[in-house]
């Protein structure tokens, strides 16, 4: 089932002359942090391939962001049938859905939305752009900083489940908790929501993700079965994003606000690897450049 969507949010814009320092270094704080926990799984990983990779596709990205805003009919979403039935069988107060920032998380809530799949999406922090565009598709949004406990946000998305809605929670958001994790080579801090409302709730844990393709088309998956609610679940989720990450790095979405860049020992630890990338700064400003190149003229520039 395919369907044109919405850009995501505001990200993209990096095409007049003054946002091309912020470009780079932007993508260069990415693959810093990549390459760095990488490392640890994969020791021989190469470098420049890692950072190739990214830029293909942040340019991709940005391409379909534009083809989106002027002309939306022209990306395609696929969304299985599989997928829509499993879940059009299952009920909300029995099933969570995780989800991840690998591909388009607002795309695949947006895609589920409008073919009948109602979500509702807690946050503590959105981009007015995602949020605009989910309100707009039917999505329901809860402000979890809105509510003055742990307790009454578990009231709050109780109630949405047995109102008919699912509950879709993104499990690598930034969050300042205790709770630590490993992730991608990192000891992270990251919110137990999700493993915390299965399990008080005996709910199964179902992830879905989205990857880029070819031809402006963006694909919407999911896991082969659902998660059962057991202790250790939300390092089961983070372990199941990682291994997608290291199969295809540059689908991640290495937004600011993500766990690796709001946590403080993962994110020195990225920076110490500064200095043996720094080694290829003739490499990494040709690669930049290339990129750069390809968004402003939108013709892919040679190698």
């Amino acid at each position: 089932m395919s369907r044109s969507f919405a850009p995501d949010d505001n990200r993209g814009s990096v095409v007049d002359d003054g946002g091309r320092a912020a470009f780079a270094s932007e993508l260069f704080e990415r693959f810093l942090t990549f390459t760095a926990g990488s490392a640890r799984r994969r020791p021989g990983c190469s470098r420049r391939r890692a950072l190739r990779r990214i830029l293909e596709a942040q340019v991709e990205r940005t391409r379909l962001s534009r083809i989106a805003a002027a002309r939306g009919s022209d990306v395609r979403c696929e969304l299985p049938r599989i997928l829509l039935e499993r879940l059009k069988e299952s009920s909300p107060t029995e099933t969570l859905l995780a989800g991840f920032q690998f591909g388009s998380p607002v795309t695949c809530a947006i895609e589920l939305a409008r073919n009948g799949i109602p979500i509702t999406i807690p946050y503590l922090a959105i981009a007015p752009g995602a949020a605009q565009a989910l309100q707009c598709a039917g999505v329901d949004l809860l402000d979890l900083s809105s509510l003055p406990s742990p307790k009454k946000a578990l009231d709050a998305l109780a109630r949405r489940r047995h109102d008919g809605r699912f509950v879709s929670i993104l499990v690598d958001a930034a969050h300042p908790g205790r709770r630590r994790y490993d992730f991608l080579g990192y000891e992270v801090s990251a919110s137990p929501l999700v493993e915390a409302l299965a399990n008080i709730t005996g709910s199964a844990v179902l992830p879905v993700f989205s990857r880029m393709t070819g031809h402006a088309t963006l694909e919407i998956g999911c896991a082969d079965c659902p998660l059962p609610p057991t202790r250790g679940l939300m390092q089961r989720l983070l372990h199941l994003l990682e291994a997608l990450i290291l199969s295809e790095p540059e689908q991640y979405d290495w937004r600011l606000w993500s766990l690796i860049y709001t946590d403080p020992a993962a994110n020195e630890f990225a920076m110490g690897s500064a200095a043996r990338c720094l080694q290829d700064r003739e490499m990494l400003s040709a690669d930049l450049e290339r990129a750069y190149g390809t968004l402003a003229t939108g013709t892919p520039a040679a190698p």
